[in-house]
């Protein structure tokens, strides 16, 4: 057995996977079923690369246990989809199916040649689904990191490896990386329609009483056909459940996609668990039931939360070699979550073109009182040391600052812990820009829930604007293309001081100053996006820099039909804080009506204002309908003191 470059075999347990195990359902028409699907376990994303230095025999394999292959009995195996990390280093190529790994294949084909990338092989002859268990596997022989993953969580039916330069070498263990880009396609006339699997949910930990809170549910695609509507029921503790006709979806065979619930409400302070129940799939009972429930415990709602959004930096240089790697690594652990805002600063590791003053600077965070040393890639979140949570520098070694190293056993893992602490402020952004003049305006405006500015144990709270751009043609070493890269987040313009500017209080409100720009004529302003943060300002101490919550908005609105309406998100906001009697509320609008349960009218303002006094309702629930220029928005909010 040969070392592999950033590889070791592991045992993990299989968590999340998902397999037919119900009979197919029968009532659909014969004319309307769909008679290619796509079986396997990848994501899809071509996120990690492994392989040796030196030339080896390289066999890879996933594996279909006999419950999930009952339920495909009948069809035919047509054609296998394997992905190739880079170029192989010589074309001697086979793809197999077998139902035993150490016995000789059911079915062997050799193939001319490999591409880098995802190659479509056709199968000569096609393959018979007798229902017992297989294994879909490939064998190539080269050096280099040819073996492509796609970085996910790691799944022992989808990760069977074994290498070594001679046959008699060759061991089968599972390799930890996540799962083989490895795939087949099914055709028949007795495939699975509609039947979809919950892979995860994912939800806030804490929550506003009142006000929407969004759930996601992660689900994969089990059947042949798209599915393109979903029928679920969410139950939130001591609450009555709620069924919600989700439209407008497009999900193909096999893959994964992300469907969200909006309009989660928790009524009253409290901790509560939240279930959730997918009912149909297409208008269709769901044919296998036995995977589409969920579970989320323990949300903690309470007065003094509002939602957070964390903020995540990066370090990177087109010099840095390990960082279109570390680059993809975060786009897979952000590619189901939201309410993440990036940054990244070019420094770390040299200089470059989009290097600005401030990113250098910012190397502070690599370090404490006692030193440090800076690298790239490297990363922070909200501007916090994680280092009791798992964080290092890449080489086992602690964090004396908050920056460390994007590992992609564990990064995902930290953005979830950030995720799962609430804000005790919250933060607004209003912001103006004139398309012919290229002028932009941002303010913000805030507030905390308690009403205690202390609990934020800052000594000095600031708030900090940037700007970043996407998109960015450049050149970037170990990149695929080192010649034609494009960056994105790369920030662009502080607005404030480097290390914010002070905010003072009004009891437990903020207003800020308007801050102006100019945006330069190089830039590409649809690219563009303006990023505000709200943190504790420590130049001694990189320790003590914690972000307390973030928000972001593009430069330009979706759509723009007139300046305008580039100035302004056309979606008002509002932000209730029913002990202090306001409701707060962001962006435009021309009047508003509060209603209580029974429709009546109890109060309207006819001339626009930020805060909203509602310190005279008594307890109980109210609804607040915002009337814009061309359309009007609904919100609820509760009353419990």
């Amino acid at each position: 057995m040969y070392k592999y470059t950033k590889l070791l075999l592991l045992q993990i347990l299989l968590l999340h996977t998902c397999f037919i195990t119900a009979n197919i359902n029968s009532s659909i028409s014969e004319s309307s079923k769909s008679t290619t699907m796509k079986i396997g376990y990848t994501e899809g994303g071509l996120n990690l690369n492994l392989g040796t230095s030196i030339r080896v025999i390289i066999k890879g394999a996933i594996q279909f246990p006999e419950s999930y292959m009952q339920n495909l009995k009948g069809n035919k195996i047509t054609s296998i989809r394997l992905a190739i990390g880079k170029e192989l280093s010589e074309q001697n190529n086979t793809i197999f199916i077998t139902n035993n790994l150490e016995k000789q294949p059911l079915y062997i084909q050799k193939i001319e040649k490999f591409e880098a990338g995802w190659n479509d092989i056709t199968l000569d002859t096609p393959f018979d689904i007798s229902g017992k268990e297989l294994f879909i596997g490939f064998q190539y022989t080269s050096s280099g990191e040819v073996i492509s993953f796609d970085g996910s969580a790691d799944n022992n039916y989808a990760n069977w490896l074994a290498h070594g330069q001679k046959e008699e070498d060759l061991s089968w263990g599972h390799q930890s990386g996540g799962c083989l880009n490895l795939q087949a396609i099914i055709n028949g006339d007795h495939l699975p329609q509609n039947d979809v699997c919950l892979n995860n949910i994912s939800a806030r930990k804490y929550a506003h009483p009142g006000m929407e809170s969004p759930v996601d549910l992660i689900i994969r695609n089990m059947a042949a056909a798209d599915i393109n509507n979903l029928e679920v029921t969410y139950t939130v503790e001591d609450q009555e459940s709620v069924t919600r006709l989700i439209e407008n979806l497009s999900i193909k065979s096999n893959d994964i996609g992300m469907v969200s619930l909006d309009d989660m409400i928790i009524d009253e302070s409290g901790i509560y668990n939240l279930d959730i129940k997918i009912n149909k799939v297409n208008g269709e009972i769901d044919e296998d039931d036995t995977n589409n429930t969920g579970y989320f415990e323990n949300i903690i709602c309470k007065e003094d939360y509002t939602n957070r959004k964390v903020l995540l930096e990066q370090f990177s240089t087109m010099e840095c070699i390990n960082c279109p790697d570390a680059h993809k690594t975060l786009d897979n652990a952000l590619k189901y979550k939201r309410d993440v805002i990036r940054i990244i600063h070019h420094s770390g590791y040299g200089t470059d073109a989009l290097t600005i003053d401030e990113s250098s600077k910012y190397l502070f965070f690599f370090s404490n009182e006692s030193g440090g040393n800076h690298y790239a890639p490297g990363m922070m979140l909200d501007r916090t040391n994680l280092a009791k949570y798992g964080a290092d520098n890449g080489n086992g070694g602690s964090t004396p600052g908050p920056a460390f190293f994007p590992r992609r056993e564990n990064v995902s893992k930290l953005i979830d812990q950030c995720m799962s602490t609430p804000a005790l402020i919250s933060l607004n952004m209003n912001k103006k820009y004139d398309t012919n003049t290229r002028s932009l305006t941002v303010s913000t405006f805030g507030q905390i829930p308690s009403g205690d500015v202390s609990r934020l144990k800052g000594s000095n709270i600031c708030l900090n604007i940037v700007l970043t751009e996407d998109n960015i043609l450049g050149t970037q070493i170990g990149a695929d293309n080192p010649n034609e890269y494009y960056h994105s987040h790369a920030i662009r313009k502080v607005l404030t001081s480097v290390w914010g500017d002070p905010i003072e209080f009004t009891g437990d409100t903020f207003h800020s100053k308007d801050y102006t720009f100019t945006i330069p004529a190089e830039w590409v302003d649809k690219n563009m996006h303006v990023i505000v943060f709200i943190a504790n300002s420590d130049q001694i101490s990189s320790n003590n820099c914690q972000v307390y919550n973030s928000e972001e908005a593009t430069l330009l609105d979706p759509d723009p039909s007139s300046i305008e309406s580039n100035q302004q998100e056309t979606r008002p906001k509002i932000y209730a804080n029913t002990i202090a009697g306001y409701i707060y509320v962001s962006g435009e609008y021309n009047s508003a009506f509060i209603y209580n349960t029974a429709g009546c009218l109890i109060k309207q303002i006819n001339q626009p204002k930020s805060e909203i006094d509602i310190y005279s309702l008594s307890k109980g629930i109210y609804f607040i309908k915002l009337h814009t220029a061309d359309s009007s928005y609904s919100f609820k909010f509760i009353i419990t003191r």
